[in-house]
């Protein structure tokens, strides 16, 4: 920022913890806090809460811990049969003097975090060549085209009108919350109410109100948001013969996000990917295991 021209009126850099302040400042959505009370400004918003609540998820993303190293194709599409743990990734390197120098191979195991487990690791061209058939095995003839569009819109519209209703009852929500809000208020006029206990139920509500209305502006926002990873889903399995098919691996992995898979730990089948069909609605829930 100092590199640009941002800086303090006395020339010195503006510090990081500076900046956060400024960017989960309320005051620019017309919020002010004063005496350690909320207040519901009358002047004019900087910014939209759309954008002040898009910035807070930024925030929360950047100060949340990040794994450093390799950006594994199937990492994080798979927990172990046996254990419930995650399966991770690692990289073992081999040198081959006289041929190819040092070569690098990927292994996929499970964690082990969470309790005893005997499982072993998988080296990643076995893992997809796995997923490939499981993404093959998974796929729809395009004859079902027709009717699964028709379930997905039938599927939009009535969460359209699901959404309606739970965007009614957050409104009559809000209204209450400022109704005790005017009672309250009425209270501490009255001295009726000690001052500490009035700032202190004051704040609860308004936090209250103002989970109400981010929750409501949520669901006008993704009402049916749910929907997407379906019409993912099913685009997947209508081209799965030609998504198992790509040399490039990532295709693969794309295909397996929309599914869930584990390491079986069956008999005579360590290391097998299981599949389950996890979507939210009944039409999409079934077992298939290779």
């Amino acid at each position: 920022m100092h590199k640009f021209g941002i800086k303090k009126l006395d020339g010195e850099p503006v510090k990081v913890d500076q900046v956060k302040n400024m960017l989960t400042n309320r005051f620019y959505i017309g919020i002010m806090n004063y005496a350690g009370e909320y207040y519901q400004g009358t002047h004019k918003t900087f910014i939209s809460k759309k954008l002040f609540d898009e910035v807070q998820k930024q925030i929360e993303k950047i100060e949340r811990p990040r794994n450093k190293g390799h950006n594994f194709a199937f990492a994080g599409l798979a927990t172990c049969g046996e254990c419930d743990a995650a399966i991770t990734a690692e990289t073992h390197t081999k040198i081959y003097p006289k041929t190819r120098g040092k070569v690098e191979y990927i292994y996929y195991r499970c964690t082990k975090k969470l309790k005893p487990c005997t499982q072993k690791y998988i080296n990643e061209p076995s893992l997809e060549e796995q997923l490939r058939n499981v993404i093959r095995d998974c796929g729809l003839h395009k004859s079902w085209e027709p009717y699964l569009e028709k379930w997905i819109v039938e599927a939009e519209e009535k969460d359209k009108l699901e959404s309606e209703k739970e965007i009614k009852q957050f409104d009559s929500q809000v209204q209450e919350t400022e109704v005790k809000l005017n009672r309250l208020l009425d209270g501490y006029l009255d001295q009726v109410i000690e001052p500490e206990i009035y700032k202190q139920k004051k704040n609860e509500l308004f936090e209250e109100k103002l989970k109400l209305e981010k929750k409501k502006f949520q669901i006008e926002k993704n009402g049916n948001s749910w929907l997407e990873p379906v019409r993912e889903f099913v685009n997947c399995a209508l081209q799965a013969q030609k998504i198992a098919a790509e040399k490039n691996n990532g295709s693969a992995a794309g295909g397996g996000a929309a599914l869930k898979l584990r390491a079986t730990p069956e008999a005579g089948r360590a290391n097998t990917l299981t599949i389950f069909f996890e979507m939210r609605s009944n039409f999409f829930k079934n077992v298939h295991t290779i």
